[in-house]
């Protein structure tokens, strides 16, 4: 069965169990079924513009607030340049920042859009954002995508997801690093909190789907980051039970090693955990040496089809050996490169062209 998205954004105005109703304020007739899937953006005004203005120009029914499109007239937004203010007070008393970090508060979050629309599921956001005042958390599962709105220099990674905070943290449009960490709530959360549902025990089966949303959900990196933000607060310690505990829940002969373990082989080092991180670059560099023989022992069309998964390996391989090399384990590093020349050269043998 399919829903429209009215439907939804009248369900999210609803208390639901113990959650209060989303502060949504626009009118069912704003967001009904073709109404507003796109609203333009036309810059009359150049200057900031606080986001419940802009939510209240919207929600106005005035020929004021449309402009003319063919016979239609139509909701539009008179600036790109849209201010979500802060006040201090309110997100130190309610934990949203903790009060060692109230210098970092910002006065207000700044988003500037270089487009000439919004989609009706954005300006719901703005509507949520310009209402709930910073009383509520408010989550984004991911970023890097035009739904985040550009506030992905305000994300704080607290487990899974990112919070919303007035703290701005500069950002490198990099997936594997993005918004800043909250290492004491992140490590209850990743080391106590979170049911993980046996995903280790070896009577549990791990499908295809199951393997990739944990890499998909970034599980390695984000234990990795926990384990780099504690490091740096001296918590050496908790850094390697939170790296160990991520080997625990993801040993290699359940989920295989990812791009991300290498990460992890990196944390661990830098924890001066040399043996542990020896191990996973030891496995991982068979692991890539046994998929690149397989992949050149096919024939050559369906060899030129895995040529991407070919060069994968090999970066992977490379980035072993740089590892390896970084942290002084030599001997190690000689091997793993000698290794990586024998296979490129063979890659670079049955390559195509």
């Amino acid at each position: 069965m399919l829903f429209n998205t009215d439907w939804y954004i009248d369900q999210m105005k609803n208390k639901a169990y113990d959650s209060n109703p989303l502060p949504i304020s626009l009118p069912y007739e704003k967001y009904k079924d073709g109404t507003n899937g796109q609203v333009f953006m036309l810059e009359r005004v150049k200057d900031f513009v606080n986001v419940k203005q802009i939510i209240d120009f919207i929600a106005d029914d005035s020929d004021a607030s449309k402009i003319r499109y063919v016979d239609e007239m139509l909701d539009y937004i008179p600036t790109k340049k849209f201010r979500i203010p802060v006040d201090s007070a309110t997100v130190v008393n309610n934990g949203t920042v903790s009060p060692d970090l109230s210098d970092q508060i910002i006065k207000s979050i700044d988003l500037e859009f270089n487009r000439n629309y919004l989609m009706k599921n954005q300006v719901m956001v703005l509507d949520i954002l310009a209402h709930n005042n910073w009383e509520r958390p408010i989550y984004f599962v991911t970023g890097g995508h035009d739904d985040a709105l550009g506030l992905e220099e305000y994300f704080q990674m607290e487990g899974f997801a990112y919070r919303l905070v007035p703290i701005k943290t500069e950002w490198n449009n990099s997936f594997l690093d993005m918004g800043r960490i909250n290492a004491d709530v992140m490590y209850d959360n990743l080391m106590k909190n979170f049911r993980w549902g046996r995903m280790n025990e070896p009577d549990v089966h791990l499908d295809y789907y199951n393997k990739r949303t944990f890499s998909v959900i970034k599980i390695r990196n984000n234990f990795t980051r926990l384990a780099e933000a504690l490091l740096l607060k001296g918590k050496r310690d908790s850094a390697i039970a939170a790296l160990d505990r991520c080997m625990e829940l993801m040993p290699h002969d359940r989920i295989p090693y990812d791009i991300f373990s290498v990460g992890t082989a990196d944390m661990y080092y830098r924890c001066g955990e040399t043996e542990k991180a020896n191990r996973i670059v030891d496995e991982y560099a068979v692991v890539c040496e046994e998929d690149l023989k397989y992949y050149f022992s096919l024939r050559p069309s369906i060899g030129m089809a895995v040529d991407y998964e070919k060069r994968v390996q090999l970066q992977i391989l490379r980035e072993l050996v740089n590892l390896a090399r970084r942290y002084r384990q030599e001997e190690r590093a000689d091997n793993l490169e000698e290794k990586f020349n024998e296979l490129y050269a063979e890659y670079m043998a049955t390559a195509p062209g």
